[in-house]
């Protein structure tokens, strides 16, 4: 009844409309009466709030440091940074940075990793007043310089010097006293960083972001995710992912802690981050709900989750807020990197769970998005429309002025300010929240990221190996969905090569999971592509194994495959085919860790055919990397320095004395074998003193152990 009046009122409305203007087109009447089209338009996006407008991260930062110079900023596993620390290192970088021909509004491109030095690094581009590039130092070498020549950076901050067509400034040979030049107030109506998407035309393409839409997201999210004067983020996602830039930012802001984990596509970082207890705040994506689910139980210290970079399934997210418990908030947030991270915001409820969609629901502070149909008019409630975006929320525009800046980037029709077409469908219900619906274009969302499938088919067509290629989302069953590449000319050689050719010049995530030769493209009457008519991936025979016969390790390996999987497999079979990705790969490597085999995650990315893969157990991979013995000095703690004043006669013995009693007898070399790994897994076993009265890791005890005395007590 209730929509029946509706449709009753809008037709009436558009018929005064035509009474009205006669010679009016029929796509600019609008289906919204004057009530309906002030609240659509104007009462759901009045979000103006107060930000600190003339303020950059940095400036935001210094009285971080001025208020509480000890407190920790940044953390990897036993090493810490003091803000005090990290603003002296991040000046000596800034000063390199400028020896080195870096100056204000200059792109500079950094190839990062999840260190402290590299953090602080990044910072420093900002002190000299230029515009930060993040490179995931993951990616193919060919990707990289396709990224840096597509940003016009004139500046390369890497590991080590590399030759590169633009100059590189390596980052160790920073000189220990350089001297800090004073910091650049940047501008806060410049650009302060750079990040790559997916170009509607099969070309990755620039997004510029400035201070002001930057300091807007912050200073909002600070009063949406902090709770608690110490927070402790996670960071652990990659740089090149503005995903990411939450945890690197945001915790600045307000004296926090940033805890790095650096070996997220090795394992399952969550494992760690978990049982170590300190992380309060968490970004993931959905797609990392498995892996999440693997760690459980969440540590106490967890209070915000933060969804973002995908569309959030309902019953997904129930899950795992069942899992965790009330005491975690669970929020759902919606935005494009050209909407500066994130424009809405919806926190998770136990309703939302019997929806097919957590809702991206309403906009941020100083946000505003609008529902449009095809002729820009705004569309009623639950009726599909494209999102729009506008407010401080947008980003500068793209580094290309042509093409896809002009149409994507235009006035707003309701406001003296520009707005952004995002390309997704979406509507608004009744209480005024808005629910995702999908894309209108070739691009689509897959784990977190936004891809447009042109770039892919580009890609394979310039390796010059097949007449033609088409990509597409496909079905893997129980296992959900991956992308396909169709293949026009070769065989099944030719895929391989294909498969190798996009794992050189892609990063991970855009590297389809099948590859399939077929005669040709089928096309539907109107000349698109008819894709009923091309096979599934399951129709795929896969890669042809190395050696088809099962081994006692594909015994050890199968059913941990079929448990993640949740697919029958074989020794021959192809674990893309299977519906293996990345994300699973961790899944699969870690509940192998817990069964005590070796097998990492690039072997299993490396090695699809089961039978290979189990060749590759017990076997460390080349570029797996093994946490390494801490040494060195220990600086001074408050407890050693009242010790040494003390200046005990015999300071060896202020110890603790134990008497343990074995339930049964245990061999003298079985103890010493159990001292030695028990030493070997605790750094602070190996503490011992020297000469100058400074407690330090002795390397020694990593070898061979002091003899283990032994005595005869009485009864």
């Amino acid at each position: 009844r209730e929509e029946i009046q509706t449709m009753h009122r809008q037709l009436f409305w558009m018929l005064e409309q035509i009474d009205a203007e006669p010679g009016r087109p029929v796509g600019a009447l609008c289906l919204l009466d004057q009530g309906e089209f002030n609240r659509t338009v104007h009462e759901w996006n009045r979000t103006a709030a107060s930000f600190p407008a003339q303020e950059t991260v940095l400036d935001a930062m210094e009285r971080s440091v001025s208020r509480t110079p000890e407190r920790i900023a940044l953390s990897l596993g036993r090493e810490e940074w003091s803000y005090h620390t990290l603003w002296r290192q991040i000046g000596r970088y800034t000063a390199w940075f400028k020896q080195n021909g870096v100056r204000p509004g200059m792109t500079v491109g950094v190839l990062v990793s999840h260190t402290p030095e590299w953090v602080a690094a990044m910072l420093a581009v900002l002190w000299c007043g230029a515009v930060l590039q993040p490179l995931d130092s993951s990616h193919p070498a060919a990707r990289i310089d396709e990224l840096l020549a597509l940003s016009g950076a004139q500046r390369l901050v890497a590991p080590r010097r590399r030759t590169e067509k633009i100059p590189v400034i390596a980052l160790e040979e920073t000189p220990q006293d350089i001297p800090t030049p004073a910091p650049h107030r940047a501008n806060p109506q410049a650009a302060a960083y750079q990040m790559t998407t997916s170009g509607s035309t099969g070309t990755p393409k620039g997004v510029i972001v400035g201070h002001r839409s930057l300091m807007n997201y912050l200073h909002w999210a600070q009063g949406q995710y902090v709770g608690r004067d110490r927070e402790v983020f996670a960071l652990y996602s990659s740089f090149a992912f503005d995903f990411t830039l939450t945890s690197l930012f945001l915790p600045l802001l307000g004296g926090h802690e940033i805890r790095l984990f650096s070996h997220h596509r090795q394992k399952n970082v969550f494992w760690d981050m978990f049982r170590e207890g300190r992380v309060t705040v968490l970004k993931v994506t959905p797609s990392h709900f498995p892996l999440l689910h693997d760690a459980l139980p969440a540590p106490p210290s967890l209070h915000t989750l933060v969804v973002g970079g995908e569309n959030l399934p309902g019953h997904r997210c129930a899950a795992l807020a069942d899992a965790l418990g009330r005491e975690v908030r669970l929020f759902n947030e919606y935005g494009p990197t050209e909407a500066t991270i994130g424009c809405m915001i919806h926190q998770f409820r136990p309703e939302d769970g019997k929806r097919d969609f957590v809702p991206l629901g309403r906009p941020i502070a100083n946000a505003r998005v609008y529902l449009l149909d095809g002729d820009g008019l705004p569309v009623p409630d639950g009726v599909p429309g494209e999102l729009v975006v506008g407010g401080e929320c947008l980003a500068v525009g793209y580094a290309e002025k042509e093409g896809d800046a002009v149409r994507r980037f235009c006035p707003d029709p309701f406001a003296p300010s520009r707005v952004y077409h995002t390309g997704d469908l979406a509507q608004r219900e009744a209480g005024g929240d808005i629910v995702m619906l999908g894309r209108r274009d070739e691009e689509i969302k897959l784990r977190g990221h936004r891809i447009n499938l042109m770039e892919i088919e580009r890609c394979i067509e310039r390796s010059g190996l097949v007449e033609t290629a088409r990509v597409a989302l496909r079905p893997n069953g129980a296992s959900g969905n991956g992308l396909c590449a169709y293949l026009v000319g070769g065989d099944e050689r030719t895929a391989q090569r294909v498969r190798r050719h996009c794992a050189s010049h892609l990063p991970g995530y855009l590297v389809p999971q099948h590859f399939l030769v077929v005669e040709h493209i089928p096309l539907t009457s109107n000349g698109k592509t008819d894709w009923a008519g091309l096979p599934l991936p399951a129709a795929s025979p896969g890669e042809k194994p190395v050696r088809a016969q099962a081994t006692q390790n594909c015994e050890l390996l199968l059913p941990v495959l079929r448990e993640v999987l949740e697919e029958e497999a074989g020794a021959q079979d192809n674990f893309y085919a299977l519906g293996g990705d990345s994300i699973k790969a961790i899944q699969i490597s870690s509940r192998l860790a817990e069964r005590g085999i070796s097998l990492s995650v690039g072997d299993i990315l490396r090695n699809p055919i089961v039978s290979n893969m189990a060749l590759r157990m017990g076997v460390s991979s080349p570029d797996e990397e093994r946490p390494e013995d801490v040494a060195g000095i220990v600086p001074p703690t408050p407890a050693s320095r009242w010790f040494f004043a003390q200046n005990f006669a015999a300071p060896g013995q202020y110890n603790q004395s134990m008497l343990l009693r074995f339930r049964r007898p245990v061999a003298p070399a079985r103890l010493c074998k159990a001292l030695e790994l028990l030493i070997g897994h605790h750094d602070a076993l190996r503490l011992n003193l020297n000469r100058k009265r400074e407690l330090y890791y002795n390397d020694a005890h990593c070898v061979s152990l002091p003899p283990l005395e032994e005595a005869t007590l009485g009864s």
